[in-house]
């Protein structure tokens, strides 16, 4: 029951709404009903692509939960702003620039904004990183 002027949406995991799947065409981009969407992923190299993806996140995943659980929250730092760096860093004059708070970097590390803010400064009178604002750079990336 949508109310007047939404379009058709296809309902995803926990009552998060998600726009009906699309494909690109010489028109540009188009929905496509979810019927015909599912019978593209029956396409063997499609279906096999997406379970390499979907292995190799869940790896990850696992990886990272161990990591979080088990080493010290340093080293889950200084790995996840390697993967920061590597994901959303931006090279500027030999140095990475990622634009993330330590709010996020504790979130993301499964620490304590405390910790997060101990680390940083001990690597910053280090000379390895700098914050300016929201902004952490990596001086020294080969260090991690």
């Amino acid at each position: 029951m949508w109310p007047a002027g939404v379009p058709e949406r296809t309902r995803v995991g926990l009552g998060c709404v998600a726009p009906k799947p699309a494909a690109i065409s010489e028109n540009g981009l188009q929905a496509i009903p979810s019927s015909q969407f599912l019978q593209t992923l029956c396409v063997p190299d499609l279906l096999k692509t997406v379970q390499k993806i979907l292995a190799r996140q869940s790896a990850e995943l696992s990886s990272r939960i161990c990591e979080i659980s088990t080493a010290p929250a340093w080293l889950c730092m200084g790995r996840s702003l390697i993967r920061l760096s590597e994901q959303l860093g931006e090279s500027v004059s030999g140095h990475f620039e990622i634009d993330a708070t330590q709010e996020a970097l504790a979130q993301i590390t499964g620490t304590t904004l405390f910790n997060v803010n101990h680390q940083l400064s001990s690597w910053e009178f280090l000379g390895l990183v700098l914050r300016r604002g929201c902004t952490i750079v990596i001086r020294d990336l080969p260090a991690f």
